[in-house]
């Protein structure tokens, strides 16, 4: 009996653990999320398609990677040399789906490239241009995550510069965050409602209380029904004597 009980237990941690894990990969070798927006969660992750050799810079050949998807019917994104760290980071474009950008070593050097993808009805699109970013020093999973940011419906991003002496701590292996760029990508359009509805309400009411001969000439009865109201005048009486019985002119 003790021995199923914890075997219970031990599915329930693992299932709750496996969950956990999902919901905050959002920076890794593989990331979680909706990324065609079909209101599916998939995984994307890095793939090895061409292992390099050599110095690049001495005649050699680098490495070639792209970005594959848990869900088959999304098309893999080639991204070309070099390695990469994905994140997610969430819709900023408010098209329905999670953007992804990854963090990319160079070729040769320190100066990595940020790269952000946006995918859409089956076709990806480069959402921000590339930026640089120091790479030979760390950043942590939350300050990637917050490299990209939508403030106010404003998309900005922080960008490293190489020329900032201050830029990294005093051993030289940590990016100092606040020291990094921020710089405006884009603005989102603001989603106006439609009022067309309402107009096209209006304008099909028509007015019956004109017409092309004159104002009142279409004017229909309602309150009454099929009754109408009868206006019946005084008559006018020729005679003035009592005793005689008098006819009206009308």
């Amino acid at each position: 009996m003790e021995r199923i009980f914890f075997s219970a237990l031990f599915v329930i941690l693992f299932v709750n653990n496996t969950i956990g894990q999902k919901v905050s990969n959002k920076v890794g070798d593989s990331i979680y999320g909706d990324f065609n927006g079909d209101k599916k969660f998939e995984y994307a992750y890095r793939k090895l398609i061409k292992k390099g050799f050599g110095n690049p810079v001495e005649n050699g050949s680098p490495s070639e990677y792209e970005i594959k998807f848990s869900d088959k019917s999304i098309k893999p994104i080639n991204v070309g040399c070099c390695w990469f760290k994905l994140i997610n980071e969430g819709d900023l474009d408010n098209n329905g789906s999670d953007e992804i950008s990854i963090i990319q070593s160079p070729e040769n050097g320190c100066i990595g490239y940020i790269k952000t993808y946006s995918i859409k009805e089956d076709k990806k699109t480069d959402l921000i241009n590339s930026f640089s970013m120091f790479i030979c020093a760390e950043l942590t999973d939350d300050e990637l995550q917050k490299l990209i940011v939508l403030e106010n419906n404003i998309v900005y991003y922080h960008e490293a510069d190489p020329n900032d002496e201050n830029l990294l701590n005093d051993n030289g292996d940590k990016i100092i965050f606040e020291r990094l760029k921020k710089i405006k990508a884009f603005e989102n359009k603001t989603k106006v409602k439609k009022t067309n509805d309402v107009l096209n309400s209006l304008k099909s009411n028509k007015d019956n209380t004109s017409s092309e001969n004159g104002i009142g000439k279409g004017m229909e009865e309602s309150s009454l029904g099929m009754r109408k109201t009868i206006l019946k005048p005084n008559p006018e009486y020729n005679c003035n004597e009592q005793g005689k019985i008098c006819t009206s002119s009308n």
